[in-house]
């Protein structure tokens, strides 16, 4: 299993125990450092998921939580490069109705998150949101294909962050999960 933007680890504690090869990575050094431990297997590294050291075909799962960072044809035509033939990648991004409604509210660029760092200053980082037909396409230009797409409501968030309740109801989605697999014709 390859995690890609890794930050602190979000391997699930179920799934610990049962993978075989754990590899955590991050293109920020400082946060392979903070990767919390993993199963035995874990190892950490750090690059991007737009240009993985990995051989051809050797991985069964890709997992990215958040991946809004690198959702690029260049982090898909990777997945696909890397991914076994039964493989699939678990990725989820914020919801498009959400990232797009907050974005407008707050006036902040279409395809950059706004992020508060612990000296208050404020930084602006790359994050691509698409709708799921736009997504769809994405995918399936670096020949893989959705397989699943699952939407976590707000109501899940607990506390509802100020900035989602704002523009979601309860019940439209804060997250949206994708199962992704190699396009077999």
């Amino acid at each position: 299993m390859l995690e890609i933007g890794a930050g602190r680890g979000s391997l699930p504690k179920p799934w610990r125990e049962q993978v075989r090869s754990y590899l955590a990575a991050d293109v920020s050094e400082a946060m392979v450092r903070c990767i919390r431990p993993g199963p035995p297997s874990q190892s950490r590294a750090v690059f991007s998921g737009e240009a993985m050291p990995i051989r051809d075909g050797s991985v069964d799962v890709i997992l990215s939580g958040l991946g809004d960072p690198y959702n690029t044809s260049d982090f898909w035509r990777e997945c696909a490069r890397c991914l076994a033939p039964d493989g699939e990648v678990i990725w989820t991004t914020p919801s498009f109705i959400w990232a797009s409604r907050w974005r407008a509210l707050s006036h902040e660029p279409a395809q950059a998150a706004r992020f508060e760092l612990i000296d208050g200053s404020i930084e602006y980082l790359k994050s691509i949101v698409l709708p799921a037909e736009a997504q769809a396409r994405l995918v399936a230009a670096a020949g893989l294909r959705i397989t699943e797409i699952v939407e976590v409501p707000a109501r899940r968030a607990r506390p509802i962050p100020r900035k989602v309740s704002q523009v979601l109801s309860d019940s439209e989605a804060l997250v949206v999960g994708y199962r992704i697999g190699i396009h077999h014709t």
